[in-house]
């Protein structure tokens, strides 16, 4: 069993607006285990969530039997089908992200099979809309077959009906998928295939592929994505409730970086899974027993631009028809195809040998562009632009008694055209903390912007965060001060984050 509780007061910004911010969240987790059979369930008290609706009472209540190579479970549960393309169900409450399904699972596993099974209904609230609820029911499948260790291919299989908010019918769809993997010495390469009906006619697809070689002083390895499920033009891509799109528990590869430098999760690029091609290259490398390093480039766009037919719409708006181009299966960098791409690099410097004492430098370059075209809905857009050129460098040191001091700067410089106070400004992050494990820790982080148009109207925020562990079982986290907020993703799942300055409290206890 285990227990967080979680509190937070103080002033949140939302808008042009400050008010009051206060939530208190309790989450238990309950299992009881009797031979081959595990009962599991989640008393919840959201009220009020920090991110989310409200809720107090039983979720993720679920009944478990497992015996040799047999899996069964009813009730709540999550599923990963392949890298996801078809089937992805995964629950992220710092979000308010979660596509749990409520119904059966099965699985049997053998060294050369696995066959899985789910099926039951997602009640998908909209992270960016907590008023829009999309209904789910689905039968989902999965085989796969492995004569040998270094070999196996397999198929999976969605369908069911989604019921988008307020919907009078319901809209039927069917989602096969093929991939296959094979490893050959050092080298290691995956690839998938989806395919999506709806209502019985092709509305979409998309692969994925990769590509790894491993040695013992470096590696690299080459991701691409060509996510198809839909595609459109500017009406309909912001249309909510269109049934040719990728669907709430398909979640694929995003094929890009995710960072742990703060600065560099500023600004992210968001994945269009409808509509976006691109590839990741990542490599590694060791140069000497202490000094490493990491290279990292992609680059992505979508599939075809959309230009006006000289028609017009039934509300007076001018139409859209797309232009078609060669090789659209490589990412374009024009304008008119919302081209991202990054290169990220570092050097890290251990101090001694068989110790994590070490030195950090790193460099990122990035730029997100997005087209929204103009006169959509009367309102003249054209592309938008954001820039970043950023050097992150962290060091950490023991010192004595067993105290681990660790000391993180960044710097970074963007250009964002659509910030209407000043497009060209400069952000910097400095950290320091101290610790000694496992028993308590402290931080202090102060954060500057040059940037007169921020969403609270601050240019710095500080916060100091403290740790403890009072015992084998309790931990207790504090922080207080400012949040600068702002877009926050994770996995491909991003939301609006609020600038906020009070004090958090959390309360982790396993029992």
């Amino acid at each position: 069993m285990s227990n967080y509780l979680r509190y937070g007061t103080g002033r949140e910004t939302v808008g042009t607006f400050t008010q009051r911010k206060e939530y208190f969240e309790n989450l238990m987790e309950t299992r009881i285990s009797v031979s081959d059979f595990l009962l599991g369930f989640r008393l919840l008290h959201d009220a009020p969530p920090e991110y989310g609706n409200e809720f107090t009472g039983v979720r993720k209540r679920y009944l478990e039997f497992k015996r040799d190579n047999l899996y069964l479970r009813a009730g709540d549960s999550y599923s990963l089908y392949a890298r996801g393309l078809a089937l992805n169900l995964f629950e992220n409450r710092g979000l308010a992200h979660d596509t749990g399904i409520d119904g059966i699972k099965f699985e049997y596993k053998t060294r050369i099979l696995k066959v899985s099974a789910t099926g039951g209904t997602i009640n998908y609230t909209d992270v960016l809309d907590l008023s829009r609820i999309e209904e789910y029911k689905i039968r989902a499948g999965s085989v796969e077959l492995a004569p040998y260790q270094s070999f196996s291919v397999g198929a999976n299989f969605v369908s069911g009906k989604f019921s988008p908010p307020n919907a009078i019918f319901e809209t039927q769809f069917d989602i096969p998928e093929l991939f296959g993997r094979v490893q050959f010495g050092n080298i290691d390469a995956f690839a998938s295939y989806a395919d999506r009906r709806t209502g019985g006619a092709h509305t979409g697809n998309g692969f994925y592929g990769s590509v790894a070689y491993t040695d013992e002083s470096y590696g690299v390895s080459l991701e691409y994505k060509d996510y198809r499920f839909g595609s459109a033009g500017p009406y309909d891509r912001i249309t909510p409730n269109r049934v040719d799109k990728a669907y709430a528990f398909q979640n694929a590869p995003i094929v890009h970086k995710e960072h742990s430098f703060t600065l560099l999760t500023r600004y992210p690029h968001v994945i269009d899974f409808n509509d976006e091609v691109g590839y990741q290259l990542d490599a590694f490398y060791t140069l000497s027993e202490r000094l490493t390093g990491s290279v990292n480039a992609s680059a992505a766009s979508r599939h075809y631009s959309y230009a006006q037919t000289g028609d017009t719409t039934v509300v007076f708006t001018p139409e859209y028809g797309t232009i078609g181009r060669k090789g659209s299966f490589l990412p374009s960098f024009a304008v008119e195809y919302s081209p991202f791409w990054e290169l990220y690099a570092d050097v890290q410097y251990f101090i001694d040998e068989g110790v994590n004492d070490y030195v950090l430098v790193g460099f990122n370059r990035r730029s997100d562009v997005i087209n929204e075209y103009s006169n959509v809905f009367g309102q003249d857009a054209a592309a938008k632009a954001t820039r970043t050129t950023a050097i992150p460098a962290a060091a950490q040191v023991t010192v004595m008694g067993g105290f681990v001091a660790k000391a993180t700067a960044e710097r970074q410089w963007v250009y964002e055209a659509s910030n209407s106070a000043q497009v060209d400004f400069y952000n910097q992050l400095i950290s320091l903390s101290i610790s000694r494990s496992p028993t308590y820790s402290v931080t202090f982080r102060y954060e500057f912007t040059s940037d007169h148009g921020t969403i609270d109207g601050r240019r710095n925020w500080t916060a100091v965060d403290l740790g403890f562990r009072f015992s084998d079982k309790h931990n207790i986290t504090l922080t207080m001060g400012g949040d600068r907020g702002g877009l926050v993703c994770a996995n491909g799942v991003c939301r609006v984050v609020n600038p906020f300055l009070g004090v958090r409290a959390s309360i982790l206890s396993y029992l």
